[in-house]
């Protein structure tokens, strides 16, 4: 090490110095047959490229890149989507195009920019839903710069280290995806009464007699009807609104609904539940001198809330009744033309109060226990999320649900006891499977800490021993900033002609 903190034959730069970005714009049309790379095409992180799709079913005009080339995806930089393509293509317009000067390594410049250094540098330079980083901006990043030898020591040093650490995080892929396929298997089980013996099967093995599920439903359905009618009797102004109110949903599935375990039954959401819509935010809400907290599409995923991030929203007396949340609801989200986020369900529990919900979020309140859970854990399997996607398909090509098309979600409802049995084995098998996946997700962040642990010593000079007889990166610096003046010097004189001289 120098003086000044270097390795020996380092120099500090910056990346616009080393690197150059030539905006080759093309239309797809031109290249039909070329591989093009989305952003979607491109895993966080990983650098690695999952995808790719012929250039002629793109529209927009694209971005031409070439062997050599880094593609660097400017929007949301901390998704750290980085890549170097080994072929010649087109890519999305949100990848800067980085082509390395001569005696830089273009996987130097690829491992430079996946650092977490690097990313922390741009993910500051825009805020916002969408931000993006820019060339202008990148192109002030400063890092140190070892000679080209010793970049190429470094790389085949991290292409041993790192290759060993892909390989135990492909172990932890398979491992996620074998509890996911599980995940899935236990609660398809649950939903077709293979969990637990039946309660009629067990009612006959004891020689005694059981609620099945149709005289539960009809229970269900007047304790109902008797909640709307004491709702109604308090309001008398909401009369009007009773006709029609007992009309029970008919059932969305237009298929033949799978028989059922003896003792079940078919039935609806909006027979088990009362199915309502939230509130619409609109600019007339910040009048309101009543803030309120509410739940909004973000906060809701897949039989979990993300509470990190809440926001409060104006609501008036009279429509406050309507949206307030009260735990045991369960949630479903309407979607915004994207099937994967259609349908995730989630029960709301009570954590925050008060609490009340935005339009984009369906509440269904279910009065008796445990169909709350219950109709949670058929909306979560794989019956359950085909039903869903069924409902919100649209002749449209948009993707969403309603309260209507909830309300007549089709649901396999067994008797109350039955429930609770499955309810409890499905808490003890799916305990299993949570500890495993946390497992999974603590070894895989520390893979992570290890890989940016790796790319922090290469950059500072302790992954490989400095080799005297190296040309430094100074020289090498110089040598590519007098090639770039050349170039320079030579455009202009494309531009303007011959300079006059005395």
């Amino acid at each position: 090490m120098t003086d000044w903190g270097h390795p020996r034959g380092w120099t500090e730069t910056s990346l616009g110095d080393v690197v150059s970005v030539v905006r080759r714009r093309e239309d797809p049309k031109t290249y039909p047959a070329m591989p093009f790379i989305g952003m979607e095409h491109v895993e966080p992180h990983t650098m690695r490229i999952i995808a790719t799709v012929p250039a002629c079913n793109m529209k927009s005009a694209a971005t031409h890149f070439v062997p050599g080339d880094v593609l660097y995806g400017r929007l949301r930089p901390y998704l750290n989507k980085v890549v170097s393509p080994r072929f010649e293509g087109l890519a999305s317009a949100e990848f800067i195009p980085l082509t390395p000067a001569s005696g830089i390594a273009t996987d130097f410049i690829r491992f430079l920019l996946n650092s977490a250094d690097f990313v922390e540098f741009a993910s500051n330079l825009d805020e916002g839903d969408r931000p993006r980083a820019d060339w202008e901006g990148i192109s002030e990043f400063r890092f140190l710069l070892p000679p080209s030898s010793e970049q190429l020591r470094i790389l085949d040093a991290l292409e041993s280290y790192l290759t060993r650490l892909d390989a135990a995080v492909a172990n932890l892929e398979r491992a996620q995806t074998k509890l996911e396929a599980y995940r899935a298997s236990v609660l398809k089980a649950a939903v077709e009464g293979r969990l637990v013996p039946t309660e009629a099967d067990l009612a006959r093995a004891e020689h005694r007699d059981y609620e099945p599920a149709d005289v539960l439903l009809k229970r269900v359905v007047a304790q109902r009807r008797c909640s709307e009618d004491a709702e109604f009797a308090k309001n008398p102004r909401r009369i009007g609104a009773r006709k029609g109110r007992h009309q029970e949903p008919t059932v969305f599935d237009t298929g033949i609904l799978a028989e059922l375990p003896d003792g079940w039954c078919w039935t609806t959401v909006g027979q088990l539940a009362e199915v309502s819509g939230g509130l619409t935010k609109n600019s007339d809400r910040e009048r309101y001198s009543n803030k309120i907290p509410y739940l909004r599409v973000a906060n809701v995923y897949a039989n979990s809330l993300a509470l990190d991030e809440i926001k409060e929203i104006g609501v008036s007396g009279a429509e406050l009744q309507r949206v307030l949340l009260e735990a045991g609801d369960l949630l479903i989200v309407e979607g915004n033309g994207s099937v994967g986020q259609i349908g995730r369900v989630a029960i709301w529990d009570g954590s925050i109060a008060p609490m009340v919900h935005q339009n984009h979020l369906i509440k269904a309140r279910f009065l008796i226990a445990p169909t709350h859970r219950w109709t949670l854990t058929w909306l979560l399997s794989p019956g359950g999320r085909r039903m869903i996607e069924q409902a919100a398909s649209s002749t449209s090509g948009l993707h969403t649900l309603s309260i209507s098309k909830v309300g007549s979600l089709a649901v396999p409802l067994p008797p109350a006891n039955e429930q609770e049995r499955i309810l409890e084995r499905l808490d003890s098998a799916m305990s299993l499977v949570d500890a495993n996946e946390s497992t999974v997700e603590k070894t895989r962040k520390c893979s992570r800490r290890l890989q940016q642990g790796i790319l922090k010593w290469a950059f500072e000079g302790r992954l490989v021993d400095q080799d005297p007889s190296d040309v430094s990166a100074e020289k090498l610096l110089a040598s590519f900033r007098a090639e770039r003046a050349v170039m320079t010097s030579a455009r202009n004189f494309r531009r303007h002609g011959r300079v006059a001289t005395r």
